[in-house]
């Protein structure tokens, strides 16, 4: 049931709860009827402060946090509206909230259970407003998790916390960039590559925005990547050798050398990272379309790795250009005569976009022409992201 979208869970979901006898812990609650606007508060919170979680409303508990019945509620008008709206004035800085339609009873067909989920909040700690409190998901004192106010030693540790995440975060990020920078000089010369050495190149980062946990084993990682293959013209991605071995594991990581060209590498860890880097410039020139064709491809690889590891969280994109100044761009469009431009200052570039694993596995090209567009500006092609503009309002 949580591995999936909330809007998406149905009276199936909601039966195998009674089926697997589950019970209330640090990420799940259970409510019989919908709680008083404060009491919302305090759970969903609570619940972002702390590791994110589920509240399920219309399901009863036998007094031990095992689920004892699903009997469901009325439908209740306006739900989703109302708590988002409790959510977004009720709490400083606000919080994000999903919220299920009606979702019918397994038990009664006449009544509805609703789902509401917090993701775990990078804007932490999360107050509620009007002086009521900080308040985490523990089982301190009732050795039953609930929603208690935050000590001031809690409060730090919830900040250090995310400073470690982040911090992580950071770290493998840099650490990934680092490998293809070392890979790429070191096999450059010896690989046919020019004596000023790699040209233009860019990256494309697709991490969770809170590496607290890891999603897999450094074996499952290993198995993802020698398995996880799609369609991409003659020969796949990612390009599987047939003169060398070119799977190798370093610390926490699984890559694939030359994956796209000979100055490539994908890269996929424990911590959820996909990064995938190339190349980009060929004669002296970068082609456009064959940049938004490995973004396409980079954004569908990494959706068929996130339903492999049911990754359901949210996610950063890191789109990280170097070496690109004075390289021109070359787009030819129908029938008319080819356009270059290129970078007169910068020589890198980082775009950064913050998502939700629902966008990257729905919406890979809706995201992928977001990116060109940034990718644009930032080349002075800023006639290009107009044109783009006019025609997504005109359709």
């Amino acid at each position: 049931m949580f591995s999936k979208p909330v809007a998406t869970i149905t009276t199936d979901n909601l039966q195998s709860l009674l089926n697997e006898n589950a019970v209330e812990n640090v990420r799940l609650e259970f409510k019989r009827e919908i709680p008083n606007k404060n009491e919302v508060l305090k759970k969903l919170s609570s619940f972002a402060n702390t590791f994110g979680g589920y509240l399920v409303i219309g399901v009863e508990e036998a007094g031990d946090g095992v689920v004892s019945a699903i009997s469901g509620i009325d439908i209740e008008n306006g739900f989703k509206q109302k708590i988002i709206s409790w959510c977004f004035e009720g709490a400083s800085p606000p919080l994000n909230a999903e919220v299920s339609e009606a979702i019918p009873s397994p038990q009664n067909d006449n009544k509805f259970c609703y789902v509401i989920y917090v993701a775990v909040s990078d804007l932490a700690p999360h107050f509620i407003n009007g002086r009521k409190g900080c308040y985490i998901r523990t089982d301190e004192h009732s050795q039953r998790f609930e929603a208690k106010l935050a000590k001031q030693d809690e409060l730090l540790a919830m900040l250090e916390r995310r400073k470690k995440i982040n911090e992580r975060k950071q770290h493998i990020l840099t650490r990934a960039q680092d490998r293809f920078e070392t890979f790429t000089h070191a096999k450059y010369s010896e690989s046919g590559g020019s004596e000023t050495g790699i040209g233009a190149r860019f990256s494309l980062s697709i991490v969770p925005r809170f590496p607290s946990m890891p999603i897999a084993t450094q074996l499952e990682v290993l198995r993802s990547v020698e398995r996880e293959t799609i369609l991409w013209g003659s020969v796949g991605f990612p390009v599987k050798s047939n003169v060398e071995r070119n799977y190798i594991t370093q610390n926490e990581s699984a890559l694939v050398l030359r994956p796209v060209s000979n100055f490539s590498i994908f890269e996929f860890n424990i911590w959820g990272l996909m990064f995938y880097a190339t190349e980009i410039q060929k004669n002296n020139e970068i082609h456009l379309n064959r940049f938004l064709g490995l973004v396409c491809v980079f954004l569908r690889h990494a959706k068929a790795l996130m339903e492999r590891h049911k990754m359901m969280f949210p996610m950063s994109i890191e789109l990280q250009f170097k070496g690109i100044r004075d390289v021109p761009w070359n787009h030819a469009g129908h029938n008319l005569p080819a356009v270059d431009r290129f970078s007169l200052l910068d020589d890198s570039f980082l775009i950064k976009l913050d998502v939700s694993s629902v966008d990257i596995r729905n919406h890979a090209d809706r995201l992928a022409m977001n990116l060109l567009e940034n990718v644009l500006f930032s080349m002075d092609w800023s006639e290009m992201v107009e044109v783009d503009s006019t025609r997504k309002r005109n359709s």
